[in-house]
């Protein structure tokens, strides 16, 4: 890691670090350690560089960013938790930050350092996002315009917890966004295509041009889009857009604190539901997965909900102690300087056996959602928003015309009870976005195969 004695000037060189320096901070980690209170406690030294890159314009102009910071946090115990923290700390920092934690003092000075920031070198993954834009720019007619954009996300941790020697990880991501808007006279569209890069490889040549074309082709067919029906109705998720009900209805209801406290409606409701549904949590399968959580727990496969029954919650070591139950791994934090929650990493509904298009063809009319955003939910009332800026409409078993952006309102109970036609072709992180829960954003993906919902209500906005 990258902890020195001495400051250092260059941010490759504090991000990568060296190994001495990784050897002192070992030593010194567990020597804090072992002068807390019985009550687990840990050490947790987090460094992590967040970059940047857009592409746009038909010019193809490149502009980015790249932020790196570091910080040293500890908790003196679980029951009665002391915090102290450090921001770009040195070796010899440790001891202090420890004795501060559980002397309940205040941080020490450099606690509210931000991310330093300069503009990211060029690699070979930023090449590839300036041929994704020309493809999509080849395309798309004329007045439409095309921005790519190029998130790269690397963490590493050391934490030491409960006597144990120190342990390591390292969580590291890579996504593509890119988003074609379409103009022609009045009219105005927009289509948006979201994909993980997992990997050292890149996508192939095929794969950059049929993401350019389809995205282009989805953003010309939406200039014809018209005005949903508002009322309730069946709705049918495309492959992995479906992810996002399961992640707010099912993941975030099952936040053993949320359970614990019983701000769980889901918890509360009788099983078992008439459902075929299975529904897992695995952070190693996640966007930035991660092997051990930010308390040093080994993290798991858990399986929420199988055979119309609750099966479980996630946990951290808190959650855990209260509930009698082991912690799944599932203690993470945004940053050093945020609290423990547990949180989801990866949720997603397991694959069915039916056919893709069996759900579009068993409904007479209703709604076929191909992307929904900003999805918020109360998990202690059971209802979760979906904006639904991409759907078409479902007459008599088929697709007919493209929509314009409306709400979708579901209830716990109706989605628990009313999915069914799960199909075959899971898939993951087609709608992407960042979970934010009591204040702190972090990183999650989603899955799903396509299925039908019974029901839900369709809100369209109110004309100004």
């Amino acid at each position: 890691m990258g902890l020195s004695s001495e400051p250092r000037d260059a941010e490759t060189a504090r991000f990568q670090g060296k190994t001495g320096d990784r050897e002192r901070l070992r030593e010194a980690l567990s020597a804090a350690l072992r002068a807390l209170p019985a009550d687990p406690g840990n050490l947790l030294f987090m460094e992590w560089r967040d970059d940047r890159t857009t592409v746009a314009g038909p010019d193809g102009v490149r502009s980015g960013s790249r932020g790196w910071t570091s910080g040293l946090s500890v908790r003196a115990g679980l029951t009665d938790p002391g915090y102290a923290y450090v921001a770009e700390p040195r070796v010899e920092d440790v001891a202090a930050v420890a004795a501060a934690a559980v002397d309940g003092t205040a941080p020490l000075p450099r606690g509210a350092a931000s991310p330093r920031h300069h503009e990211p070198p060029p690699s070979a993954v930023a090449d590839w996002l300036v041929r994704l834009a020309a493809a999509a720019g080849r395309e798309a007619p004329r007045g439409f315009s095309v921005r790519a954009r190029l998130v790269e996300f690397d963490q590493r941790i050391l934490i030491v917890a409960d006597g144990a020697d120190p342990a390591g990880d390292r969580r590291v991501g890579r996504r593509v966004h890119l988003e074609v808007r379409g103009a022609a006279g009045n009219r105005r569209s927009v289509a948006r295509l979201d994909r993980v890069l997992r990997g050292d490889r890149l996508p192939d040549t095929n794969d950059l041009e049929g993401w350019a074309s389809a995205t282009v082709e989805r953003a010309a067919t939406r200039l014809d889009a018209v005005a949903p029906t508002a009322g309730n109705m069946p709705v049918v998720f495309a492959p992995g857009t479906g992810g996002v009900l399961v992640h707010e209805l099912i993941g975030h209801a099952l936040e053993a604190d949320a359970v614990l406290e019983g701000r769980s409606r889901l918890a509360r409701l009788s099983t078992p539901f008439d459902s075929s549904m299975v529904v897992i949590e695995d952070p190693r399968r996640g966007r930035t997965p991660w092997r051990i959580d930010d308390e040093g727990t080994p993290c798991r496969a858990t399986a929420l909900l199988r055979g119309g029954r609750l099966l479980s919650g996630i946990h951290d070591r808190r959650t855990a102690r209260l509930a009698g139950a082991a912690s799944t791994g599932h203690g993470r934090r945004a940053g050093y300087r945020d609290p423990v929650l547990p949180r989801l990493g990866c949720t997603f509904m397991a694959a069915g056996t039916h056919r893709p298009e069996e759900g579009v063809t068993s409904v007479e009319q209703g709604l076929f959602v191909r992307r929904a955003e900003a999805a918020v939910a109360d998990p202690a009332t059971g209802t979760a928003t979906l904006r639904v800026t991409d759907a078409d409409q479902i007459h008599e078993g088929r697709l007919g015309r493209s929509l314009t952006t409306c709400l979708l309102k579901v209830k716990v109970e109706d989605f628990v009870n009313g999915v069914d036609k799960i199909a075959s072709d899971l898939a993951f992180d087609t709608c992407i976005g960042t979970c934010v829960r009591d204040g702190q954003p972090l990183a999650t993906s989603v899955g799903a195969p396509t299925f039908r919902l019974g029901v839900a209500s369709v809100v369209t906005p109110k004309k100004p």
